[in-house]
């Protein structure tokens, strides 16, 4: 969807600036078609792990993690607890940075 790939290119240079650090992302796609779904990794730079089960809004995965609506995140501290949810711009820059500190 649009505003999946405008946040997943917003994601990149958290991600490069935080990862070594700790910081980690992990995408799951909702997507159906398999295709669509690599051409928007590549094209969007999407360089951290990537799983979709490509059964769209039917995925096991995505229900599990309550994800009925889209972009969304889940930010989760190192012990596995979820510490936020739907995080973006400044909000999630703020909150990793608080985490990574935490973390030593």
């Amino acid at each position: 969807c649009g505003p999946c790939r405008q946040e997943n290119r917003k994601m990149l240079p958290v991600y490069q600036k935080y990862h070594a650090a700790g910081f980690e992302i992990i995408s799951l796609s909702l997507d159906n078609e398999r295709s669509l779904w690599l051409n928007a990794m590549q094209t969007d730079g999407m360089i951290w792990p990537q799983v979709s089960e490509l059964r769209g809004g039917a995925s096991a995965t995505g229900g599990m993690y309550d994800v009925t609506d889209l972009p969304r995140n889940v930010l989760i501290d190192k012990t596995g607890r979820i510490y936020a949810k739907d995080l973006h711009g400044e909000d999630l820059i703020e909150a990793v940075e608080g985490l990574l500190k935490a973390r030593h």
